[in-house]
């Protein structure tokens, strides 16, 4: 079992021009919001590419990803400023490092790189490590919303989550048509 956190994940693809001096700063702030979305949209194609059933939940500055397949679980959290954070459960050998490199692959097909050194801790616990820990210690409805009201309490903020079952919104726009 291990941790992965990359301090800063770039979009390979879509690289926006270099900001000029005179650029606003709201101007700025757009350009990093806009990559961090889709960087969330990359790792949302990967994992259901993957075949992981996902449980996603956004605020205004980071995105926490629940994803599942079998017995496996994967916390994904994707900040405004770059920072990616993982945190495998439901594996008691290393077998997480191979699925952690699959995820990093297809989502570098994708065009979002892993920077390297980023930080990794092996925690070999099947019930996974600290970012894991944070979510469960809020009882929210999912690890995803846990995950962001933990880092919204540590951060200071009572921000607003907002819930993006991924399943469930499927659901919903099939039974529209």
């Amino acid at each position: 079992m291990s941790s992965y956190e990359s301090k800063s994940a770039v979009i390979r693809a879509n690289i926006k021009p270099a900001l000029k001096i005179d650029v606003r700063a709201a101007e700025r702030a757009r350009a990093i919001d806009s990559d961090w979305k889709e960087v969330t949209a990359a790792a949302i194609k990967s994992l259901e590419h993957l075949g992981y059933s996902l449980t996603t939940e956004s605020n205004e500055i980071m995105t926490g990803i629940e994803a599942s397949a079998g017995h496996v679980k994967l916390l994904m959290l994707i900040e405004n400023n770059g920072r990616i954070s993982t945190d495998w459960a439901g594996l008691a050998d290393g077998s997480c490092e191979a699925r952690q490199r699959s995820l990093e692959k297809e989502m570098g097909e994708r065009g979002v790189e892993f920077k390297r050194p980023f930080y990794r801790s092996r925690h070999d616990d099947p019930r996974g490590g600290e970012l894991i820990a944070m979510a469960g210690r809020r009882r929210a409805s999912s690890l995803a919303r846990g995950i962001l009201l933990a880092r919204g309490a540590e951060k200071g903020g009572g921000r607003q989550v907002a819930s993006g079952n991924r399943q469930r919104r499927k659901k919903i726009k099939s039974l529209e048509r």
